[in-house]
């Protein structure tokens, strides 16, 4: 069987209220990037202290699309649907001018 798969949407809830709904997987911060906010990006407001264990809670919910073929030639399409957590720390906020 062959599999392939690739994410149509991340909607990432940022624990401070927000969320970013993503149509792609997005890309890594490259130091050319600057002060410039990503496509696909938020800039936190308040720093972290206020919440519990001083961090705020990341959750991220991944929709897949997944096309596949058996051996026997048989083909398919499903939509998978991952969930994954993390936190962050906000310790200090600047106000950058462009």
């Amino acid at each position: 069987m062959t599999a392939t798969g690739s994410a149509t949407q991340i909607v990432w809830n940022l624990g401070d209220g927000q969320s970013v709904t993503c149509t792609n997987p997005g890309e890594a911060y490259q130091a050319s990037f600057g002060n410039a906010q990503p496509p696909c990006g938020h800039t936190y407001t308040t720093v972290s202290v206020s919440q519990p264990g001083g961090r705020y809670a990341i959750n991220a919910t991944a929709t897949w699309v997944v096309n596949w073929q058996a051996t026997t030639g048989q083909t398919g399409q499903i939509t998978v649907t991952r969930r994954s957590a993390s936190s962050v720390v906000i310790g200090e906020l600047r106000d950058l001018n462009n």
